[in-house]
């Protein structure tokens, strides 16, 4: 009788645990590819970060600076490989970049009205933890301009007066500390911020600090994307998590995708398709018709795209900045 007694609890035990799983993994199996790779831009470092606009792909490598490619002809049309670069972030109407390394951990702001010769207008200190630089503004005469960013438990928005050497710190802005918190990616919109905080998960804050919701995530949150009543993570081993927004004070975790291999670090959206970096584990496509459901199209392993640290999408092509193959451009049919 005891021996029964046992047998039931674990059993029931089992179906609680499979009824609270929200790990899914996708069905990769009898699959027509969707993804095809049509162009392969080859870097002379590691593809970190990448910008993509109609025209142009504008490339940070670790090791080597920026490159600059035509995004038909695939010719580079643009170099400056003196200082290694991370993160790239680009007003491509106001011929201005600014990239952050890792090597010196500062900013550097460059104009390139002329690909011949990319000039640096002016670096400036922050904190060695910086990342996820967002060009905001650059006034005509590019000295003064708007950038957001992290460090490991803060989020600004600042103006800043340019000098070769050295950023003046301009009134008005934010900054914001989460001192319980470890920033990885973010997302604005007008009245809100939305985090991915590593262990720490999901969580929403206001303008002044406010911490609004927030929601654990089963993996480690790296990256978050934002699309009207949904946010997107790449939630590290636990792969892509669904979060309900609607509520802003009771964000709601729904659904998870998980993969065999490699680790979720990269997320983006456009119309309905969704893509994951899954850097070791290559590149996954989903479509979100149902934004609430994201359902699995097609994967393309890292034996052919490589190591990705980044994937973009633009104007119904996906782009990867792949550590092995440099920036590959991938068709969706």
């Amino acid at each position: 009788m005891e021996m029964k007694n046992f047998i039931l609890i674990i059993v029931a035990i089992g179906l609680i645990i499979g009824s609270c799983a929200k790990i899914n993994r996708p069905d990769i199996e009898d699959k027509e590819k969707a993804l095809k790779i049509s162009q392969v831009y080859r870097t002379t470092g590691y593809a970190r970060d990448v910008h993509i606009s109609d025209n142009t792909i504008y490339v940070a490598q670790d090791e080597t600076g920026i490159i600059i490619f035509d995004r038909t002809s695939g010719d580079i049309i643009g170099e400056k490989n003196d200082i290694p670069a991370e993160y790239i972030t680009v007003l491509e109407q106001d011929s201005f970049m600014v990239t952050y390394s890792n090597k010196d951990k500062l900013f550097h702001c460059y104009d390139f009205t002329n690909l011949d010769s990319i000039y640096e207008i002016g670096y400036g200190f922050e904190d060695w933890y910086s990342r996820h630089p967002k060009l905001l503004t650059v006034n005509a005469t590019k000295d003064t301009l708007q950038i957001s960013y992290i460090t490991k438990e803060e989020f600004f928005i600042k103006k800043y007066y340019l000098t070769l050497y050295s950023w003046q710190l301009l009134s008005g802005g934010s900054d914001l500390t989460f001192s319980d918190k470890v920033l990885k990616d973010y997302e604005i919109e007008e009245d809100y911020i939305y985090f991915s905080a590593n262990q720490c998960g999901f969580f929403i804050s206001d303008y002044t600090g406010q911490i609004i919701g927030t929601e654990d995530t089963p993996g480690e949150a790296l990256a978050v994307k934002v699309i009207g009543d949904y946010a997107y993570i790449a939630d590290r081993q636990a792969g892509l998590q669904v979060i309900d927004i609607s509520d802003k004070e009771n964000p709601r975790l729904l659904d998870g995708y998980d993969v065999n291999y490699g680790y979720a670090q990269s997320v983006d959206v456009e119309g309905n398709y969704l893509a994951v970096g899954f850097g070791g584990g290559g590149i996954y496509l989903f479509s979100i018709s149902n934004p609430a459901i994201p359902q699995f199209i097609d994967k393309i392993g890292a034996d052919e795209v490589g190591y990705i640290y980044k994937c973009v999408f633009s104007n119904g092509e996906l782009f990867l900045a792949s550590r092995d193959r440099g920036v590959i451009r991938l068709t969706i049919s």
